[in-house]
């Protein structure tokens, strides 16, 4: 973090005695204060969430399906030639109008 003031967060509300105790006991086997602790557990916990929703989970049949049709894909469609055409139209229009929002 720069040299500015660091942001504070909520405080932790513990629902029990043990909590509290469970907490403290684990932040200190890792050499850290309740805080930094937390802050740890909680970015390491995001980006994990982050991670798992980015993360798309195949099974064997639906992988070997994607494979073959990025191997060999199907002809566009009229459906899909349309919606290529109001993207490349759309492009053109922001484009002329000096958009940088493509």
């Amino acid at each position: 973090m720069s040299s500015k003031a660091k942001l504070r967060g909520p405080e932790i509300q513990y629902d029990s005695e043990e909590e509290k105790i469970l907490i403290s006991r684990a932040a200190s086997m890792r050499g850290l204060n309740i805080s930094a602790f937390v802050k740890s557990q909680a970015i390491q916990g995001a980006k994990e969430i982050i991670r798992s929703d980015n993360t798309m989970y195949l099974s064997e049949e639906a992988w070997d399906t994607l494979m073959d049709l990025m191997e060999s894909p199907p002809e566009p469609n009229s459906e899909l030639k349309n919606l290529r055409k109001k993207h490349k139209d759309r492009i053109k229009t922001l484009q002329s109008k000096g958009s940088t929002k493509l």
